[in-house]
This record gives structure tokens, sequence and C-alpha cells, in this order.
């Protein structure tokens, strides 16, 4: 599968998965992760204290990996082994 491809296809399942979170934790992953938000703005902006801000990023993002990985636990296996090659190392 060409690249372009594979990262469409890991785009979609991105937003997928961030559509399945809690509204207040997939809100402040956006803000934080595509807005470049601070977490202090963030925390000013929904008036909460920053450990909240960072619980919801933290709880979110914990979300976002276990329905990513189950998603590629029913992949079929060519695409899953294609999606563990992309990926980048953590």
């Amino acid at each position: 599968m060409a690249r372009s491809s594979l990262a469409s296809l890991q785009l979609r399942d991105l937003d997928r998965a961030m559509a399945e979170l809690p509204i207040e934790r997939r809100e402040t992953i956006r803000l934080v992760s595509l807005q470049g938000m601070s977490y202090r703005a963030v925390a000013e902006l929904y008036r909460v204290p920053i450990g909240t801000v960072r619980s919801r990023i933290a709880r979110g993002r914990g979300m976002l990996r276990q329905i990513m990985d189950a998603g590629d636990r029913t992949a079929p296996a060519s695409h899953a082994r294609e999606n563990r090659a992309a990926a980048p190392a953590a």
C-alpha cells in the first residue's frame, strides 16, 4: 500500500477513535494538540483546575491507544502488519 494511502487510513482511524472519546477529553486533546493551546489556557477557557486538563489529556490519550490497538487486532493480518510497520517508534 502506498504511504499516502496508509497515512489516509491512519488519519481516518484516528478521527473515528477521537469520536468515541467523551466530549471533554476529545475537545481538550484537540485544543492542546491541534490548536497548540497551553494546558493553562485550556484550564482558563473551561474554568477548571490545570490538573483536570492534565487528567483529561492523559486519560483521553490512553483511551485512544486502547481504541486504536483494538482496531489493529480486528484488522486483516496484512493491514495490521502494515500499520505496525508504518507507526513511529514510541
